[in-house]
């Protein structure tokens, strides 16, 4: 459920006939449960979000030609998100799981003041626009206590634990049957404030030229800076940083520095708009620009929690290769004490074997490139046709770099990358388990065509419609994401293997939606959507490579235990459609159909130009389940390439819902 209240308030005042300020307030508090994919009862978890806003905008007409638009504002935001109850422990098998969610608790506040200053002038064949805008953040902070329980994981599922007894000859009390084990030394010190206050500044200027009656130039550049937003101030305690630092390898050296705040965000853009004709019948258009992005906070946030006096973070992961091999090969499940840290203890240092977290010293905004280039032209009076070509080439996005991974020798040792360069500088080879750099060297792409043909309203209909044919490529299959990881080889995250569809890939994508008016005060309003399926990748479920890492391809061929083979071309984000629970195929492409039918019903009689309306909407009106790309991946478990339920995920809840209606 949904729970939401809001309150708002607006005043206006007019000074003089050039001058207006209006004043507004709003204040809002909701809840919503089970956002974050929970599949039992164990993991459920609670989303809360407060918000006020109160701001300030005074328009003032300086000439006939110039306008300027002051704005103040200040705000509140406070988010948390968190679970009625803790289980135990955290246990995954192959493909089912259960107990706390991983991604509780965790909690944001942020407090804003913001000045913005906006001005507008025409000046004969220019459109000049100038701006600036300052936020000065007093507060920022929270905390994210992930996997704030031990977790254990299993190879296999409990069945083919307790059945299969040439792998597992002692059930559950066969030694060294966990995959892995991690634990972390308690939410209390999860959390992080920044020290100083964070400013926010940018400016810019457009200039909107029309050069003659059929052509017009759109030149612009934009600033845009968040000082203080990394915190190098913090970072510079960061205890995997410190230890780092104490080694010699080529893949720490670089990190003698911290990351500093990004100051080069300049973003130019051009933009055109021609009528070859003179007629206003036809339009070409195209437009480049640069578009920068703020810092995800989660990037530098996981550092962070590791450069306070005492800090948080993962104090144990230990890694089994296989069974009975690695660093739990003899634990015995429900014998075996569960290494976990003493909680008496202040954490103030990196304990042996904990994991790693660093920010590269080289990180930076992310930037997106933008070209685009369209055609409109009106036909049979009534109707435009559209089409447009967009390119979308995204650069400095986030990707975690693994810098400890496991590497094979020639004897068949399986050590870390480091342990060599740890013993070498006097430390114990374990000083550090994986370590984890979030650099901005990740990539991206989006190439599109859109076709669209648009009717004005006459003959009571209106209608638009359009195709679009598209293609969504990321290295590690992300685009924007955060978290994207190398699945070929640790050493080389540019492999081209990397290079793949990102999960919301749609190679084609129809819209039809319009308004009919029909006689005795009847109007109806369909919305079609028919796309591709989109992509998931199917993975092997154990560590082939032995890099530590346990996301490796699944092998073609290879059968899970309910019988579907890992297919030809396996690969990231390579695989569409799947198999519902009654074992039949499902390709995964999307189809939905909403519905509104409105009555109205003319009251002039009662008082001229009143009238009254009646509505009847319904969702998903043909009741279609959307699988969309929720289905397992895992070859080792019993629900490989079957539906994982509702894609909440893929489309939003309203696509994946089953029909619904509501009337007014």
């Amino acid at each position: 459920p949904y729970r939401s209240n809001m309150w708002t308030a607006r005043a206006d005042w007019t000074i003089n006939e050039k001058n207006n300020v209006y004043l507004s307030w709003n204040n809002s508090y909701n809840r919503s449960d089970n956002d974050q994919g929970p599949t039992d009862l164990t993991n459920t978890n609670f989303n809360t979000n407060r918000n006020y806003i109160m701001s300030m905008v005074w328009n003032s007409l300086i000439s006939p030609r110039v306008l300027n638009q002051f704005v103040w504002g200040t705000s509140y935001w406070n988010n948390l998100i968190d679970t009625e109850s803790y289980t135990p422990v955290i246990v995954n098998f192959a493909s089912v799981g259960y107990g706390t969610n991983g991604n509780v608790p965790q909690q944001t506040f942020q407090k804003k003041w913001q000045i913005k200053d906006s001005l507008m002038w025409n000046k004969g064949s220019h459109g000049l626009k100038f701006g600036g805008d300052w936020v000065i953040e007093p507060w920022l902070g929270g905390f994210f206590g992930y996997t704030p329980v031990p977790t254990l994981g299993f190879f296999d599922n409990p069945t083919t634990i307790l059945t299969n007894k040439t792998k597992y000859p002692q059930g559950f009390s066969t030694p060294g049957i966990l995959s892995s084990f991690a634990a972390t030394n308690g939410i209390t010190y999860s959390r992080y404030t920044y020290p100083n206050y964070i400013h926010t500044a940018s400016w810019y200027f457009q200039d909107d030229w029309r050069i003659g009656r059929r052509l017009t130039l759109n030149l612009g550049v934009r600033w845009d800076a968040d000082i203080g937003l990394v915190g190098p101030d913090i970072l510079k305690n960061c205890r995997t940083n410190l230890i780092v630092q104490k080694i010699n390898d080529p893949l720490t050296n670089g990190f003698k520095s911290i990351p500093k705040d990004d100051m080069n965000n300049l973003a130019p853009r051009v933009g055109f708009a021609f009528d070859p004709t003179g007629q206003g019948k036809t339009v070409i258009r195209g437009g480049y620009g640069m578009y920068y992005d703020q810092l995800f906070n989660n990037i530098n946030l996981f550092a962070m929690q590791q450069s306070f006096p005492i800090i948080f973070g993962t104090v144990v992961s230990l890694v089994n290769t296989s069974i009975g091999n690695g660093d739990l090969a003899n634990f015995v499940v429900n014998v075996s004490p569960l290494p976990a840290p003493d909680p008496s203890k202040p954490l103030t240092d990196l304990p042996n074997n904990a994991s790693g977290r660093l920010m590269d010293p080289d990180y930076v905004s992310p930037m997106s490139q933008q070209f685009n280039l369209g055609w409109s032209q009106e036909f049979a009076k009534d109707f435009v046709l559209e089409a447009d070509y967009t390119h979308l080439l995204n650069t400095h996005e986030s990707r975690r770099i693994r810098l400890n991974y496991r590497i094979v020798l020639p004897d068949g040792s399986n050590p870390r990358r480091l342990a060599s360069a740890f013993a070498a500088a006097g430390l114990p080879t374990n000083r550090l388990a994986d370590i984890i750099n979030d650099a901005s060297t990740n990539r991206s792409r989006y190439d599109g065509l859109n076709i669209g043909i648009r009717k004005r309203l006459s003959h009571r209909l209106t209608f638009q419609t359009s195709y679009t044919l598209s293609r969504a490529l990321g290295y590690a299959g992300s685009s924007g994401e955060f978290g994207a990881t190398a699945r070929y080889n640790q050493a080389n995250y540019f492999d081209p293997r990397e290079l793949s569809y990102t999960g919301r890939d749609e190679r084609h994508r129809f819209v039809f939606s319009g308004v009919l008016d029909l006689p005795w005060g009847f109007q109806v309003g369909p919305i079609v959507q028919i796309a591709s399926a989109r992509p998931y990748t199917l993975t092997a479920g154990t560590d082939l490579n032995k890099d530590g890492l346990n996301n490796d391809i699944c092998v073609a061929g290879t059968l899970s235990p309910n019988g579907h083979a890992c297919p030809q071309g396996a690969g990231i984000n390579k695989q569409r459609g799947g198999y519902d629970l009654d074992g039949n195929w499902q390709s995964g492409k999307f189809f939905l159909m909403d519905l509104r039918v409105t009555k109205f019903i003319n009251l002039s009689k009662v008082r001229e130009g009143m009238n009254i309306g009646f509505f009847f909407e319904s969702f998903n009106l043909t009741n279609r389940t959307n699988f969309g790309n929720r289905f397992s991946g895992t070859n080792t478990g019993t629900q490989f390439m079957t539906t994982l339920g509702l894609p909440t995920g893929t489309y939003g809840i309203t696509a994946a819902a089953p029909y619904q209606a509501q009337m007014g």
